[in-house]
C-alpha cells in the first residue's frame, strides 16, 4: 500500500470481526485462571525436570568415568585410574543439596 492511502472497512465485515472477538472473549471467561493450580503445576514441572536432569547427569558422569578408565587401560598409560565411587560421591555431594532443596519445595506444595 502507498503511504497515506486509506483502507475502507465495510460495516458487515466489522460486525463479523466484532462477533468473533466476542465469542473468543466468552470462551476465555469460561476457562478461569486458577493461580494455585498453576503454581502446583509449575512446582511439579520444576521438580520433575530437576530430578530427571540429576539422574541423567549422574549416569553421564558414570559412563564418562568408565570410558576414561577404559581408554587409559587399553593404552597402558601410567595415569592412575579414576574411582567411580569417588567421582559419584563428589557429584552427589555438590549437586545433591540442590536436589534436596527442589524435592523439599515440591513436597511443601503437596501438603497444602
Amino acid at each position: 500500500m502507498k503511504q497515506g492511502s486509506k483502507v475502507k472497512i465495510e460495516p458487515a465485515q466489522l460486525s463479523v470481526s466484532f462477533n468473533e472477538l466476542r465469542k473468543k472473549n466468552e470462551e476465555a471467561k469460561k476457562d478461569k485462571f486458577d493461580p494455585i493450580e498453576n503454581k502446583d503445576k509449575t512446582r511439579s514441572l520444576i521438580a520433575k525436570i530437576f530430578v530427571c536432569s540429576y539422574f541423567v547427569g549422574l549416569g553421564l558422569v558414570f559412563l564418562i568415568t568408565l570410558a576414561y578408565n577404559l581408554i587409559i587401560a587399553m593404552n597402558k598409560l601410567n595415569i592412575p585410574l579414576l574411582e567411580v565411587k569417588d567421582i559419584i560421591l563428589t557429584v552427589t555431594g555438590s549437586i545433591g543439596t540442590s536436589l534436596g532443596f527442589v524435592v523439599g519445595y515440591y513436597f511443601k506444595g503437596q501438603e497444602k
